[in-house]
């Protein structure tokens, strides 16, 4: 058992990486990653208002943000500073090709 300091608080934890519940908050995770980044007619059809909500998500984050990240085994700021990186890229490249 291992403690592990988060912005929740300091939590007694057993790593498990491969748990049931540590894959399903990865894919939880993964699929606002890919709704906040996907373009359109690529990797199937978003709605600009879905994709604004997953970006500020992201970008806003709030309870359920660092609680998802930290379910998945990952560390909500560095989570948080990977995204505004990549949402920045995305923007740009928009913008470039007028999506």
């Amino acid at each position: 058992m291992a403690k592990s300091r988060s912005s929740l608080g300091t939590v007694e934890t057993v790593e498990t990486n491969k748990s049931p519940e540590r894959i399903l908050w990865k894919a939880v995770l993964a699929t606002a990653v890919k709704d906040a980044l996907k373009t359109q007619g690529v990797g199937g059809w978003i709605s600009p208002a879905d994709k604004t909500l997953a970006r500020q998500w992201f970008l806003f984050p709030n309870i359920g943000f660092y609680r998802v990240c930290e379910m998945a085994g990952y560390e909500p700021h560095f989570v948080k500073k990977k995204m505004i990186t990549k949402i920045n890229q995305q923007i740009e490249k928009e913008k470039a090709n007028n999506v």
